[in-house]
């Protein structure tokens, strides 16, 4: 199916069901619109079970400066619990051991003088109850680090907060039960600087005890036993 006459590459070699030729600089080249209540499966449904090695659907779009390859909106009041503004779900038993699959697989690589490129942005705002810009429920996260295998997070470089002085690790309610280090520095000439437990005990991984005092801005340590 054409809508003009300005393509004439011969088409009857290739796979296509249906072609659309258009020049059009404005509006849609294609539509589809429906008015009903609908409830179905999908007013716009893709079905290739036999496909292997290749894409379902593409879009390319090498022209494009400041608009979108695909657009998703919905401005309606009708959203209810588990509205999905998109849904990817990938299931079944691979035939196959040891592969790898992506549910999402997003790639910015854009090059240029004094550019900056950003893989993901999410954001959430408006809930009266909470605003989650993301939730990742199972698996492991890695920043810097392709195979997070140890650790629910792992980050392959330093962290830090955006700002001196002005963040905490944990609270008063929530803390870590062990943190483990090759060296800790502390400096700050304001700050006071808390170690120890509730009984004002600091022990040494290597057995034994140091008792240890603050008494006039004196710091005293002194072998006790264990």
């Amino acid at each position: 199916n054409r809508n003009n006459g300005t393509d004439t590459t011969d088409h009857a070699t290739e796979n296509y069901i249906v072609i659309v030729d258009n020049t059009s600089t404005t509006g849609a080249v294609l539509g589809i619109t429906n008015t009903g209540g609908y409830t179905g499966t999908g007013i716009f449904n893709l079905t290739s079970n036999s496909a292997t090695t290749g894409t379902l659907a593409a879009i390319t779009g090498n022209g494009l400066s400041t608009g979108s390859l695909l657009s998703l909106t919905s401005a309606g009041t009708a959203g209810l619990t588990n509205q999905k503004g998109l849904n990817i779900a990938l299931s079944g038993t691979n035939g196959t051991s040891a592969q790898t699959t992506y549910g999402a697989f997003i790639s910015n690589t854009h090059a240029g003088t004094t550019s900056t490129n950003v893989g993901l942005y999410a954001t959430a705002s408006g809930g009266t109850t909470a605003n989650y810009a993301a939730i990742f429920d199972q698996g492991n996260v890695g920043i810097g680090q392709t195979t997070p295998n140890t650790f629910k997070l792992e980050v392959g470089g330093n962290i830090g907060p955006e700002a001196d002085n002005t963040r905490a690790i944990g609270s008063t309610g929530k803390r870590y039960a062990d943190l483990f280090a090759s060296n800790i520095n502390v400096t700050g000439s304001t700050a006071a600087t808390n170690i120890g437990n509730s009984t004002g005990v600091l022990t040494l991984a290597s057995g034994g005890a140091s008792g240890w005092t603050n008494t006039a801005g004196n710091l005293g340590i002194s072998t006790v036993t264990s």
